[in-house]
């Protein structure tokens, strides 16, 4: 049962209203179990891809009628408030289950793609640590066998080239693109 607002008196010490009651719309008893059907369905694969709290997810099992499962299901999931108005707004219960079944894929196909963002994501970074700890262990490898010090060398003799004033710049340039080389090998 729904009503609509009439008046609303907010003066005086209390609120005062006046509502109407709704005249209800037929359905297709048929239709509507299978809507009803749908939106359960819908909503318990949402409530597994967002970790809604299972006790929403059995209140929806539990009722029978599409426009009753649509106002659950909105109100107990995250989103925009004009979604959910548009939702709450419609009187036919019929349309209520269509826009909240759209609704409710919409949102799953969002899940989905954050998931696959966040793993992709995940990913990169772990490579990114992968990487670095292995350049680390190489330089501690390159350290107990000795062989830091020949690229140590190899870098100060690249230093004292480019202090002589009598290197022409193209080999000048050339000489620190190497060192720049140098100094990014692990």
């Amino acid at each position: 049962t729904r009503y609509r607002l009439v008046e609303f008196d907010a003066e005086g010490s209390y609120y005062q209203a006046t509502a109407e009651k709704i005249p209800g719309v037929e359905v297709d008893p048929e239709y509507e179990q299978a809507l009803s059907r749908t939106l359960r369905e819908s909503f318990e694969e949402y409530a597994q891809l967002a970790d809604v709290v299972p006790q929403a997810v059995y209140m929806a099992l539990g009722l029978r009628h599409a426009g009753d499962i649509a106002d659950m299901i909105a109100a107990n999931i995250p989103g925009e408030i004009e979604d959910k108005l548009d939702i709450y707004l419609e009187i036919d219960p019929i349309e209520r289950g269509k826009k909240m079944t759209a609704y409710l894929e919409r949102e799953k196909k969002i899940f989905e793609m954050r998931k696959k963002l966040q793993a992709e994501v995940g990913k990169e970074i772990r490579d990114v640590q992968k990487e670095s700890f292995l350049r680390e262990e190489l330089q501690l490898i390159q350290r107990q066998l000795g062989e830091d010090s020949e690229e140590e060398e190899e870098t100060t003799d690249l230093e004292a080239m480019l202090q002589d004033d009598g290197i022409p710049e193209v080999v000048r340039q050339k000489i620190r693109t190497e060192k720049k080389r140098l100094d990014k090998l692990p």
